[in-house]
């Protein structure tokens, strides 16, 4: 992406430290966007934050847990500290354990999944907004999934989690539209991530001969976007139209036909 004038413009990425957060922060660096980078895990965050520094962008690593809520004002304080108020989160940061028939599922592990997954998500975007209310601009994006809208059998913690995301997206956009605060959700479908990885891996047991069946054909065939091209569709639509559109949940191709936004297939 063509580097622009961004140079007072600060974003944090969550989950930022693989996957389609961290081809989200190198995309926004490439931007010029100043980039925060949170995740619970301090190696892959220096990584992302180091391979920023060498292109010439800027990059912070904030090691924390976005469902302890301290953790995330914690952060949040020291970005504003360092650069000023951010303009957006992405709120990316998701686990899909635990997988298998929900009957079965440790309670504590499903109860985990919606911490991170939604209650994760909204204590970041608490944190958020509540600045960029204050000084009336800011683009908050949550990424979802199809599985909050459809039944997928045997993942149900992340369904339900994202589903939850997926309201709640809408109704902190109605809430802060009046602000001049945008707040949108990007299910970006089926992408090449270690999550996907991880699921062609899952045992027939835990989600079923057809469902492991899918996972697999699908990146034999070639059906998995590259994070890369997600990565940088997220930053140009933060760049460009996040501030014109709001209360919007949907895929790639979604946005492509409501708001003529194409996506780099």
């Amino acid at each position: 992406m063509k580097r622009t004038d961004r140079k007072h413009s600060v974003a944090v990425v969550t989950g930022a430290g693989r996957g389609i957060g961290k081809f989200t922060a190198f995309a926004m660096a490439d931007a010029g966007w100043k980039v925060a980078l949170v995740s619970r895990t301090r190696k892959e965050l220096e990584a992302v934050r180091d391979q920023i520094d060498g292109k010439g962008g800027e990059a912070t690593c904030h090691v924390g847990d976005v469902s302890d809520l301290g953790s995330m004002r914690e952060m949040w304080d020291k970005v504003c500290e360092r650069w000023g108020d951010p303009d957006c989160l992405v709120n990316n940061a998701a686990v899909v354990e635990p997988v298998g028939p929900a009957v079965e599922a440790d309670p504590s592990s499903w109860a985990r999944s919606v911490e991170i997954n939604l209650i994760g998500a909204f204590f970041c975007a608490r944190t958020a907004l509540k600045t960029m209310v204050a000084r009336r601009r800011g683009s908050l994006l949550n990424i979802v999934s199809g599985m909050g809208e459809k039944i997928f059998p045997f993942f149900s913690a992340y369904s339900v989690s994202k589903a939850g995301l997926i309201h709640l997206t809408r109704v902190l956009a109605e809430e802060v539209r009046p602000h001049g605060v945008t707040v949108n959700a990007l299910d970006p479908g089926l992408v090449h991530t270690d999550m996907q990885a991880a699921l062609r891996g899952l045992p027939a047991e835990a989600v079923g001969e057809e469902m492991r069946s899918r996972f697999r054909l699908f990146h034999e065939k070639g059906m998995l976007k590259p994070p890369e091209l997600v990565g940088s569709w997220i930053a140009a639509f933060l760049s460009d139209r996040a501030r014109e559109i709001t209360g919007e949940v949907g895929s790639l191709s979604d946005f492509e036909a409501r708001h003529g936004i194409p996506f780099p297939y």
